[in-house]
């Protein structure tokens, strides 16, 4: 005779609301104990943390924080280092939308996780294992330079998270190439107003507030002359290389507006601000930044064309991609070449050319004592300290650029840290044009040419990702999220 079956004794539930709502605070406490309470009192926070209201303002923050990416050197504050008001902007984002990036995270490609998991880990080691140095003198090369860009790669990756658990599938990423767009356009139309405005001493004609390149000035020192003798712009940046990186990965997403019938007037819109962001950018006159945009063009057309299965198309890609790859060196070893289209001076350019390749060979020299680690995050700088070309022969220093994440990445991070770089950015490359190649849309082929041209600005200017990128990178890998597993039907059946 079998055995009755008993029935299991249970706690009695707690008491919840007609309306889903949870029990008082007091009642954990009264039942379970302190630690106990505690962990139920951070439970509920956390679940109200997750409500649509901080998804809400965490959204509204990160749109603000896009369209503002234009006042790199505008509007900051100076707490030593040099804070961006985008930099707030994302910043209070993913703290207020802390949940949505935990949540952003889970669905990001385990590829992209793992690579970030491992730069975030080299940097780590190579501050704990580097050889930290400072310039006298100078404060922003403390003891805290090392969590400062520590922190930026983080900001980054939860920005990229953010993105990814603010935007998930269903909801349309729009928004956020609108707000950069915008941006871009802003930026644009600034730098257009200063040709005119530093000439004749009109109103807000520099607005910069940051410390330029040189080390000690502002901006209020004249640039040299361009295209028709005019100025070289650089509009709310620190110099006009730093514009044109920001013109060419962001000016290129207003493609993804093209056939966007919404509202009366679209492509007339778009033809007039595609004009102006192409005039903003010639008279920055900056070489690196048409080349790494034409690369970038003609490899996003390669991948499409290759994807469509047009393969004369794919033919004339290929061969344009290789003649600009054939250039490049060209004009490297000959940049007088380039007088009579940006309108600069040969010596100017020789001038120009030759300190960034002394940079590069400083960099690489200074890698080789510590090729494996290098000096910690945030040291190339300080390594290339030198004399302010304003004010040489001073007595002061100033910090100096490596010129292109690559070589910085060397000297901070050693041969480990350029490793992990190749292959994060490896992964954005792969997604972005894995998405472009499946599902053959102006909006995917924008964000590839933008994508790409963030990923070689940053090589050629600057010793950090700059905060632009990693918002285009977010935008790529969101868009990755949304593109089909398997190619459109009619590339299944070319």
């Amino acid at each position: 005779m079998p055995f009755p079956r008993l029935r299991q004794a249970s706690r009695p539930r707690e008491p919840v609301g007609p309306d889903g709502a949870l029990p008082p605070l007091r009642a954990p406490l009264r039942r379970r104990g302190l630690v106990p309470a505690l962990v139920h009192i951070g439970w509920r926070v956390w679940v109200h943390w997750s409500g649509p209201t901080a998804a809400r303002i965490s959204g509204a923050l990160t749109l603000a924080g896009f369209a503002l990416l234009f006042l790199d050197a505008a509007g900051t504050i100076e707490l030593v280092y040099t804070i961006t008001p985008s930099y707030l902007l994302l910043g209070a984002a993913c703290v207020v939308g802390a949940p949505l990036v935990l949540r952003g995270w889970q669905t990001l490609p385990p590829g992209f996780r793992w690579a970030a998991f491992a730069l975030v880990a080299v940097y780590v080691a190579a501050d704990f294992l580097g050889e930290l140095t400072a310039v006298p003198g100078q404060e922003r090369s403390t003891a805290f330079r090392d969590a400062v860009y520590v922190t930026d790669l983080l900001l980054g990756l939860a920005t990229i998270s953010l993105v990814a658990g603010r935007w998930p599938r269903r909801e349309s990423i729009r928004p956020l190439l609108a707000a950069l767009a915008a941006g871009a356009v802003v930026a644009a139309l600034y730098a257009l107003y200063q040709l005119p405005a530093r000439e004749l001493a009109w109103p807000f004609a520099d607005i910069n507030n940051a410390i330029n390149t040189t080390g000690v000035s502002y901006g209020e020192q004249r640039l040299n002359d361009a295209l028709f003798g005019r100025e070289r712009v650089r509009g709310t940046f620190a110099e006009p290389h730093f514009l044109a990186g920001y013109l060419a990965a962001l000016g290129v997403l207003l493609l993804a507006f093209v056939g966007w019938r919404r509202l009366p007037g679209v492509p007339a819109v778009l033809a007039v601000a595609g004009v102006v962001m192409l005039v903003a950018m010639a008279f920055t006159a900056s070489t690196p930044g048409w080349v790494i945009l034409g690369l970038a063009t003609v490899a996003g057309a390669s991948i499409a064309a290759v994807g469509r299965g047009y393969v004369l198309g794919a033919t004339v890609a290929g061969i344009g991609l290789a003649l600009v790859l054939v250039i490049v060196p060209v004009l490297l070893s000959s940049p007088t070449l380039l007088t009579p289209v940006t309108g600069r001076q040969a010596t100017e350019l020789t001038l120009t050319t030759d300190y960034r390749k002394e940079s590069w060979n400083e960099a690489i020299d200074i890698w080789a004592a510590r090729p494996v680690l290098g000096y910690g995050p945030g040291q190339s700088a300080v390594k290339l300290a030198q004399e302010p070309t304003a004010a040489p022969n001073s007595d002061i220093l100033v910090l100096g650029s490596a010129q292109g994440l690559w070589a910085a990445t060397l000297v901070d991070t050693g041969v480990v840290g350029l490793g992990a770089w190749i292959v994060l950015l490896g992964v954005i490359l792969l997604y972005a044009g894995r998405t472009l190649f499946r599902s053959l849309r102006l909006a995917n082929l924008a964000i590839f040419i933008a994508t790409a041209a963030a990923v070689g600005s940053a090589q050629v200017v600057g010793d950090r990702l700059k905060l632009y990128a990693w918002a285009v990178f977010a935008v790529a890998l969101a868009a990755a999220a949304r593109c089909p597993a398997e190619p459109d039907s009619h590339q299944r059946d070319s």
